[in-house]
């Protein structure tokens, strides 16, 4: 074999062994990057999980279930009549209720939480006060303390829900299938 049959010879090697690298590169590349994207997936869902358990434990700090007890025995119509009736005690649990619905609603507008975490726990709860505080309170609050911005979220929460109706709280398991 002639040295220019040799030289071309090893430099058929040389390119073949470079394309053999360049392809284990690219499947490592893939592999890593397959890798990356459920590593972020699974982290995605520790931090939803974390935000998900911060929110029943402040449920339970609130007193959510005995604040809501509270919310619908309420008959009112009138903010005034409300502020005049109430102890100031139960004022706060109601403010304390409403300030957490409306924080629900800004994590799920953030991506922290999601529509059906959120619908699944509190959609009852969330009609309740559709039903026994807006629009009342939210217009009688906002008027109290000079802006008609405080607690939009929480009306739009409460609007929504309601336009979803109550056969959508008897129906969420055919949904939200648990587990």
């Amino acid at each position: 074999m002639s040295i220019d049959a040799k030289i071309a010879l090893t430099g058929t090697v040389i390119a073949s062994l470079g394309a053999v690298i360049a392809i284990i590169t690219a499947w490592v590349a893939i592999k890593q990057s397959v890798e990356a994207v459920k590593q972020n997936k699974l982290s995605q869902i520790a931090i939803q999980a974390q935000t998900f358990l911060t929110i029943v434990n402040t449920a339970r700090e609130i007193r959510f279930s005995e604040g809501m007890d509270i919310i619908r025995g309420f008959k009112y119509k009138n903010y005034k009549t409300y502020r005049s009736k109430e102890t100031r005690q139960t004022q706060l649990h109601v403010r304390e209720v409403v300030d957490f619905l409306n924080d629900l609603m800004h994590m799920i507008e953030h991506g922290y939480l999601t529509e059906k975490q959120v619908m699944s726990i509190y959609y009852v709860s969330i009609l309740a006060c559709a039903n026994h505080l807006v629009p009342w309170w939210t217009e009688g609050f906002r008027e109290e303390h000079g802006s008609e911005y405080y607690y939009i979220t929480f009306e739009d929460l409460c609007n929504q829900v309601k336009s979803l109706g109550e056969g959508y709280a008897l129906n969420w398991d055919q949904e939200y299938k648990l587990g």
